[in-house]
C-alpha cells in the first residue's frame, strides 16, 4: 500500500499475476492501492449488500419527501382531534348536550302546550255538556214568541215597541192576521216597530236576543 501515490508512481507490474490487478483510488483513505479484481468486486459487493440492508434512512430521506406528515405536524393534526373517550362519552350523553330548543326540532314548549290545552275543553266537562239537556246555553229564554208590543191599535198609530230588541234576522211580525214583510210593511229601529200602513188588530212578534 502506498499514501499519497499517483499512480504513474505505482509499482510496475511484473509478473502475469499483476495482469489481474487494478488501481483503486481510496479517496476517504486518501491513498491509492493495487486490489486484484476478485477482490475488488468482492469488496463492491459487500459494499451493496451492506447498503441495501441498511433500513436506517442511509439517504436521509425526509416525511415530506415521501408525501407524509412529520411526528410535529401529526401530533398538532391529533391535537385538534377528538379524544377517543370524550366521544364515546359524548355519544352517551343524552342529556341535550347541545342544547337543541324545541322550535329547533319543530316541537312546541312544555309551556305552549299547556296555554294550548288550557284553552281547549276538558274532554270530561265537553262529554257532560254535550249531555246536557237542561238547556245549558239558556236558547230558551233567548226565544221569545208571541210577543204583543206595546202601542195603541186605533187605526192611526204606526208604532210599536218590543220589550227586547231582536237579534239581527229573526224578527217576524203578524198583524191584521197576516205575516208582514220587513222594509215592506214595517222598519225596524232598535226595538221600534213602525208600520207603512196603521194595523187594525192586534200586532205579535216572534224574535231572539
Amino acid at each position: 500500500m502506498s499514501a499519497n501515490k499517483k499512480i504513474s508512481e505505482l509499482d510496475p507490474i511484473t509478473t502475469s499475476e499483476d495482469n489481474d490487478l487494478v488501481v483503486v483510488v481510496d479517496v476517504s483513505a486518501n491513498e491509492t492501492k493495487k486490489q486484484t479484481k476478485a477482490n475488488l468486486l468482492k469488496e463492491v459487493n459487500d459494499k451493496a449488500d451492506d447498503h441495501i440492508g441498511d433500513t436506517d434512512n442511509p439517504h436521509q430521506v425526509t416525511a415530506g419527501q415521501v408525501g407524509a406528515y412529520t411526528k410535529g405536524e401529526d401530533d398538532e393534526l391529533l391535537s385538534a382531534k377528538a379524544n377517543s373517550e370524550d366521544l364515546t362519552n359524548h355519544e352517551g350523553d343524552h342529556d341535550n348536550p347541545h342544547a337543541v330548543t324545541a322550535a329547533q326540532t319543530g316541537a312546541y314548549t312544555s309551556g305552549e302546550t299547556d296555554e294550548l290545552l288550557n284553552a281547549k275543553a276538558n274532554a270530561e266537562d265537553l262529554s257532560g255538556h254535550l249531555t246536557d239537556y237542561n238547556d245549558p246555553h239558556q236558547t230558551l229564554s233567548k226565544i221569545k214568541d208571541n210577543v204583543v208590543p206595546t202601542g195603541a191599535i186605533n187605526g192611526i198609530n204606526t208604532i210599536f215597541v218590543l220589550p227586547d230588541t231582536p237579534a239581527a234576522g229573526s224578527l217576524k211580525v203578524w198583524a191584521d192576521g197576516l205575516r208582514m214583510t220587513p222594509n215592506v210593511d214595517f222598519t225596524l229601529g232598535t226595538a221600534t216597530i213602525t208600520f207603512i200602513t196603521p194595523p187594525m188588530s192586534a200586532v205579535i212578534a216572534d224574535y231572539r236576543i
